[in-house]
């Protein structure tokens, strides 16, 4: 029924054009297919405990698996003892001295974060039933089928999109909006500029006090009157960020994810300039010169000829 709604959507729709229905149902039911093969959250599950092995990250827990028993119609795991966000309020007044809750809202943060900056792989539904409060601080996160991966590309833009946002820079934030478009390119640029500008110029000048899921909700709306389409990821990503500041605010009303994201982002664009990963692109950039190198003159050859021919077509 889904796919045949979608399907009349997308020929009688006047949004068919911004909006592909028909990708979107078969997305959710490949995401669902996904979600519904238990051993993609076991592998999902155990690549997150890989993931924050370090000793910095102690706090965080993701549930043991017992592979012996894992299928794709059952999953076995250790058992976790704690509390969900729903329950600190009927906690005793000194089990619940004991729960940093403004601690716990930068933790939170800080590990979506290192999700996607980072390791470029991350929980992509992260809401107050999936995560669990452990004795002494710790936090427990469970229900990995649904995640997405990240390129290194894509990573850098974020880190972009976070810097200029925490900037106001207007036209920055506009140019990373269209580059990690699927098109790449837009009409009217200079309106689009200008629509990101209103928005970044009615921002407080204390950027804790901006509403991130306010921010996002806006600016979604000027990316789809400007028919930018972007991946499936950065969709994921985009709820992510609105579920765990939800979250996040609902443990601290005074919590501000972008002070987070602010700090994490410089740190990255720091380390995008250090010596390794220079001397990485650099190699990265003369393989490619030998390619294009060794392709260019047939390629060169080939346009020629059909030139010559009447054949080249623009």
């Amino acid at each position: 029924i889904i796919l045949w709604v979608a399907d009349i959507l997308q020929r009688h729709s006047s949004h068919s054009k911004q909006i592909n229905f028909k990708g979107i149902a078969e997305e959710f039911f490949l995401t669902m297919k996904e979600e519904l093969d238990l051993l993609v959250e076991k592998t999902n599950t155990q690549k997150f405990t890989a993931n924050f092995s370090e000793e910095e990250w102690d706090w965080l827990k993701f549930p043991e698996m017992f592979e012996d028993y894992c299928t794709s119609g059952v999953l076995v795991m250790e058992k976790l003892s704690g509390y969900k966000l729903y329950d600190l309020n009927s906690l005793k007044p000194e089990k619940k001295a004991e729960i940093n809750i403004k601690e716990i809202s930068e933790k939170g943060s800080r590990l979506l974060m290192k999700m996607i900056l980072k390791d470029g792989f991350f929980h992509a539904d992260l809401h107050a039933g999936n995560l669990f409060f452990l004795e002494g601080g710790r936090i427990a996160i469970i229900d990995c089928g649904m995640c997405s991966r990240i390129d290194r590309y894509l990573k850098d833009k974020i880190a972009d999109m976070f810097i200029a946002f925490a900037s106001k820079d207007y036209a920055k934030l506009a140019n990373v909006y269209i580059e990690m478009s699927e098109s790449g390119t837009i009409g009217h640029k200079k309106e689009f500029i200008r629509e990101i500008r209103k928005i970044m110029e009615s921002l407080p000048e204390n950027i804790s006090e901006v509403n991130t899921a306010e921010i996002f909700q806006k600016i979604s709306v000027i990316l789809f009157k400007y028919k930018l389409k972007f991946p499936r990821e950065l969709t994921q990503l985009l709820r992510s960020f609105m579920l765990l500041d939800g979250l996040c605010r609902e443990l601290d009303p005074g919590f501000q994810f972008m002070e987070v994201a602010e700090k994490l982002s410089n740190e990255l664009i720091i380390q995008r300039y250090t010596p390794e990963r220079i001397a990485a692109e650099l190699f990265s950039l003369s393989m490619k010169l030998v390619d294009m190198t060794r392709t260019l003159p047939e390629n060169v050859s080939e346009i020629i000829d059909k030139i010559e021919n009447g054949t080249l077509q623009h």
